[in-house]
């Protein structure tokens, strides 16, 4: 790892260590007033030094925990290799998971453990500029398809083995057609409305500095990461930006467009959880999670609005391309007893748009569903390839 990455897990050690033990405190305080309650009047003097001395304890360790934190940290950056941590494919999954938990939080300290939004190619950042796009992508077409991940993935996630053990993705099945693949990678903890208002200017630059004409584009994006791609055509839109006028086609492949099942069940339990005294450090132990996360439980309302969560109408899709809504489930039929799981982390109905007061701005969307698959599955399957291939003919 580089020096200042080292650095930056150190300091979020010593966070860590200081919210553990503010909700330990929190549990204690709540055990302690019960007793003390319970001792009516005859208590007060002993929690009067109680409180004290308890306060004193847990501000000390606190303290402690921040400070061993930095000064681990700078002790190991002194053996720090100075590789990047996300240059591994195994660092650069630990980076991505981190970022799912915490990213929003790590991104606005400006930490370097924050993965910023870029174009890959190769496992490598591409600067979309001219001589860099020209020198990583050197066989460039005019019909451009860019594949955005999901929560807690990497662009590395869209590479697969063929029967021979070589690389494949769909960008290599989209290839005899003309298309040229090129990955993003992005920070999946920060709010999904962010993420695609840095998505809309990545594209404004590739597009523009793409080492030919771009005559086609299209966007293919897995769960979380076709939520990003609406975001950034309603931000694009919204901007006058060029490049919509570009795509032809957007897919979305387990996209929970009117949310996702384990976030707003995780929601649900917050909420009793906070109503209940002894468990609300556990409540604020949930809350912990990142606004990416906590975006899934809706999925995508109006951009522009000060209040998303109070919104009624879905972002509109892109009015000049095609949307492949794409969804799947565990069973081998729809009436199969493992159908009703859906992919796991996705229910079909969500994917699909279907069955919400939101679902009329998906109306447009042509709708797919592919059986005995994963979320994860939804990534490599060669039934979508095939699909991807009469899609985008």
């Amino acid at each position: 790892m580089e020096e200042s990455e080292v650095r930056a897990f150190g300091h979020l050690g010593g966070q860590v260590v200081g919210e553990v033990a503010g909700w330990v405190e929190e549990v204690h305080g709540t055990v302690s007033d019960r007793v003390f309650r319970a001792l009516d009047g005859l208590g007060a003097p002993l929690r009067v030094f109680h409180d004290a001395a308890v306060e004193g304890v847990y501000a000390t360790v606190r303290g402690l925990g921040a400070s061993l934190g930095e000064a681990g940290g700078s002790l190991l950056a002194l053996r720090a290799d100075g590789r990047p941590l996300a240059r591994s494919s195994a660092g650069a999954q630990v980076q991505a998971m981190l970022d799912a938990l915490v990213g929003d939080r790590l991104d606005e300290e400006g930490s370097p453990l924050a993965l910023p939004m870029t174009l890959r190619n190769g496992g490598e950042d591409v600067t979309p500029d001219p001589g860099s796009l020209g020198a990583a992508f050197p066989g460039a077409t005019s019909r451009l398809v860019v594949f955005v991940h999901g929560l807690a993935e990497t662009d590395l996630a869209w590479v697969g083995r063929d029967v021979e053990g070589q690389p494949w993705s769909y960008a290599h099945a989209l290839e005899p057609l003309g298309w040229t693949g090129a990955l993003v990678r992005y920070n999946t903890g920060r709010h999904i409305a962010a993420n695609g208002s840095s998505l809309a200017s990545l594209l404004d630059d590739v597009v523009t500095a793409w080492p030919v004409p771009v005559t086609d584009l299209a966007l293919v994006g897995h769960s979380m990461g076709g939520l990003v791609i609406r975001a950034a055509c309603a931000e694009a839109v919204q901007s006058a930006r060029a490049w919509p006028a570009l795509v032809r086609s957007c897919v979305y492949l387990g996209s929970p467009h009117h949310g996702a099942t384990l976030e707003q069940g995780v929601n649900v339990l917050d909420r009793l959880l906070g109503h209940l005294t002894g468990a609300r450090p556990v409540a604020a132990l949930l809350r912990t999670r990142s606004a990416g996360i906590q975006d899934l439980r809706h999925g995508l309302f109006t951009a522009g609005s000060d209040d998303p969560l109070a919104a009624t109408t879905d972002a509109p899709l892109l009015e000049t391309a095609r949307h492949h809504l794409v969804a799947a489930h565990l069973g081998t039929s729809e009436r199969h007893p493992a159908a009703v799981l859906g992919d796991l982390m996705v229910r079909p109905r969500s994917a699909l748009g279907l069955g919400n007061r939101r679902a009329v701005a998906l109306d447009r969307g042509e709708r797919a569903t592919f059986p005995a698959t994963s979320h994860q599955g939804l990534l490599k399957d060669r039934r979508i390839a095939e699909s991807l291939v009469e899609w985008l003919a």
